[in-house]
């Protein structure tokens, strides 16, 4: 085998690396859904939900302050914990409302 036989072989092992990983990255970044649901909350609830990005622009508080003011009010339990979707952490329309 030369040289130029190895670096082909090569190229193809990457190629095929490099598609499984791409399929890996789809699976892995696919969230599955049903209309019920959305990870045991109903629909409803989570369509309506906002992000801590959304509620500090809301609030017109800093993501830092605003980060600080949440965690002080899950620590008092004023507000539960958030629902984590993804790298999301939403927050229902009640707690928004105990926030204000």
């Amino acid at each position: 085998m030369n040289l130029l036989e190895k670096i082909a072989l090569v190229g193809q092992r990457m190629k095929s690396e490099q598609i499984s990983l791409k399929e890996s990255l789809m699976a892995s970044s696919r969230v599955s859904v049903s209309d019920d649901s959305v990870d045991g909350v109903d629909r409803l609830i989570y369509n309506h939900c906002l992000n801590k990005k959304n509620l500090s622009d809301f609030f017109g508080k800093s993501r830092v302050t605003f980060n600080k003011i949440l965690s002080d009010l899950e620590e008092k339990e004023v507000v539960g914990a958030p629902i984590y979707q993804n790298k999301n952490h939403l927050y229902t329309r009640w707690d928004v409302q105990k926030i204000m």
